[in-house]
């Protein structure tokens, strides 16, 4: 959600939102922030990476709905697509689902679908193999459990080689300063 808002420039990284504990700004519609159930003070003014870092709900409520209101409706489940969510990763030997990223159906779906709520359906390989890619510069790699054959003393008589399947779409302006808002998460007491 952060790449799409950055890509499209809607947003910047040092624009601030109010994180409290409910997002209200969809009439009829009352969205909770994790810390409500936590029991924690909400975390307050935090700029979109600070919103990452602190895993603000709202900030990102807000960008679903934004993004929505701008007619920017598939530009999140694009993204997510393009992150390698909602499809196989190619991984051999290992069986899989590909899970769901829907396209929105209104300003509080995409809300909804900017957390990885809605019929948001991701497995945890997807997400292991997008967290390295955003690790790694930007590479999306296919998955591997086996990296070389050995024989009994130790000789590799064949390795496999890393395959890329795909670049994340996000300028690398965009991508250091969500690795930047990554590695706040824990390096910084309010990660």
């Amino acid at each position: 959600s952060m790449a799409t808002a950055l890509e499209t420039g809607i947003f910047a990284y040092d624009d601030v939102y109010d994180c409290q504990h409910y997002f209200t700004e969809i009439p009829g519609t009352q969205l909770k922030d994790w810390t409500l159930d936590k029991d924690v003070a909400p975390s307050g003014m935090l700029t979109l990476q600070e919103g990452l870092m602190r895993s603000c709900n709202p900030w990102f409520y807000r960008i679903g709905m934004e993004l929505y209101r701008q007619n920017r409706t598939n530009d999140l489940s694009n993204m997510a697509r393009a992150f390698g969510l909602g499809s196989l990763t190619g991984i051999e030997g290992v069986s899989e689902e590909p899970g769901n990223i829907p396209n929105p159906t209104d300003e509080l779906d995409n809300a909804r679908i900017a957390i990885g709520q809605s019929q948001v359906l991701v497995n945890p390989l997807q997400v292991a193999r997008f967290v390295a890619a955003v690790g790694n510069g930007g590479t999306l790699y296919r998955p591997q459990v086996i990296e070389k054959i050995t024989d009994p003393d130790g000789n590799a008589s064949f390795t496999f080689e890393p395959e890329a399947q795909s670049t994340l779409p996000v300028k690398p302006e965009n991508l250091a300063l969500i690795q930047e808002a990554m590695r706040w998460v824990v390096s910084s007491s309010r990660g």
